[in-house]
């Protein structure tokens, strides 16, 4: 069998554990036989490739500032980079640096941050400012090591940073680069976690240009080019579904391209069909106003501004939908003074959303309170509820999250606010949210 052919077929699923463990310690030892021996043509091929067609112009490129890079590989984390660009433009010119952002609010991150997706990289990356600003004194720490210590730091981002700000000597394996080297040398490294994904690491590792002496080991020139080229080739060559593999300087010892099928590699995963979950919101309007709460610190959403929620029951209702649960939970609020105050509702307005494990479907309905009334949020200080709220709407009580949530709320612990249209737009709201509100006018 050839060494390629080892690293292809996986161990049988009869085979005994230990057969098991021979067989991937055999394919250790030959990945790392195969990344000494193709290592030079690699990174030779792609440092003279990158200078004439790797991607130029780029707002991240061309500097050595740790936080300026650290910001941008944080951003390009599971999002395009012509998404990213101006998200990174704005970010910096509102926190031009690191300690201006760990001295900003959360508020204000996530403020800038909404539209751009996957929220808690936003908070990760204010806490992670914090961090270097409180045991580093504001300077990123220059080893891998290191890097992956601080929050929302993994693996390749902190050997990105090590080698674009630092010139370490450093290993990459984002997607796009674990997509090239599937290819090159025709490997499946899926499931995740399996001793190939381990594999691909060390393989990665070994393809890292050496440095030029030993007493250049700490900056190494030619690994930023390297690094570079190798995310230029699996954003702009590699491809995952149409790969240009005539104008891929490795094209000519591509394994997956000799096979004449090179899109089989790696194996595309199999997506599960994601289930739906329903909410209801409240689009709660007074005058020129709408009512915002901010979410817990965790799950969905977390610590952005939204709209308030209802349970899904409340939607069932009839004439009009939702009507008699909305009422419950504006006394409750003290949104209105009692259960016979006048408020206008109406329907027709969705939001729909979709996240890594379910989709979001959510009517919203919308609560049109009278100019001359005076909604208060929240109460001056604990107390029981209004007794003119009566019993608990059967929509609250039949969900023990709810029930839970209204037996016990005290509303001056909420965070509530009062905000006009282009106020609630300047601030940390969901990319659903803001598509509402945008069409809502």
């Amino acid at each position: 069998m050839s060494a390629v052919s080892a690293l292809r077929d996986p161990a049988p699923e009869e085979a005994g554990r230990e057969g098991q463990r021979g067989q991937a310690a055999q394919s250790n030892h030959t990945l790392a036989a195969v990344g000494a021996v193709e290592g030079a043509f690699f990174a030779r091929a792609l440092t003279v490739w990158q200078p004439e067609h790797g991607r130029k112009g780029l707002p991240w490129q061309g500097t050595r500032d740790a936080y300026r890079i650290w910001v941008s590989e944080i951003m390009l984390q599971q999002t395009q980079v012509a998404a990213v660009i101006g998200y990174y433009t704005r970010f910096l010119a509102r926190f031009p640096t690191l300690e201006s952002l760990a001295g900003a609010s959360l508020d204000e991150v996530l403020a800038l941050w909404s539209g751009l997706g996957y929220y808690r990289r936003a908070r990760l990356l204010h806490a992670c400012a914090i961090e270097v600003c409180r045991s580093y004194g504001g300077s990123f720490p220059d080893h891998p090591d290191v890097l992956r210590k601080l929050p929302g730091i993994g693996r390749s981002t902190a050997a990105a940073i090590a080698v674009f700000a630092f010139g370490r000597r450093a290993a990459i394996l984002d997607g796009n680069v674990r997509r090239v080297l599937s290819r090159y040398f025709a490997l499946h490294p899926t499931p995740p976690g399996s001793h190939i994904e381990r594999l691909l690491w060390e393989l990665a590792e070994s393809l890292v240009p050496p440095a030029p002496s030993l007493s250049e080991a700490r900056e190494s020139p030619e690994v930023v080019t390297y690094t570079q080229a190798l995310m230029d080739l699996g954003a702009t060559r590699c491809l995952p579904r149409r790969p240009v593999c005539k104008a891929c300087p490795l094209v000519t010892a591509c394994k997956a391209y000799a096979s004449g099928e090179p899109t089989r590699f790696p194996e595309p995963r199999t997506r599960p069909r994601l289930p739906t979950r329903r909410w209801v919101f409240l689009l709660v309007r007074w005058r020129d106003q709408i009512l915002l709460q901010k979410r817990p610190d965790c799950g969905v959403w977390a610590s952005l501004w939204s709209l308030p929620e209802l349970p899904p029951s409340a939607a069932s209702e009839s004439s009009p939908p939702g009507g008699h649960a909305v009422r419950n939970w504006l006394v409750f609020t003290g949104l209105i003074p009692g259960p016979d105050a006048e408020f206008a509702l109406s329907e027709g307005l969705t939001v729909e959303q979709s996240f890594s494990h379910f989709r979001l479907h959510a009517p919203v309905l919308q609560v049109e309170i009278p100019g001359h009334a005076k909604p208060q949020v929240c109460l001056s200080s604990p107390g029981p509820r209004p007794a003119s709220l009566g019993r608990l709407h059967p929509a609250f009580a039949s969900e023990p999250r709810f029930r839970s949530a209204i037996s016990t709320l005290d509303p001056s612990a909420i965070d509530w606010c009062w905000v006009n249209r282009h106020e609630a737009l300047a601030m940390g709201i969901p990319a659903a949210l803001r598509r509402l509100l945008e069409a809502a006018g």
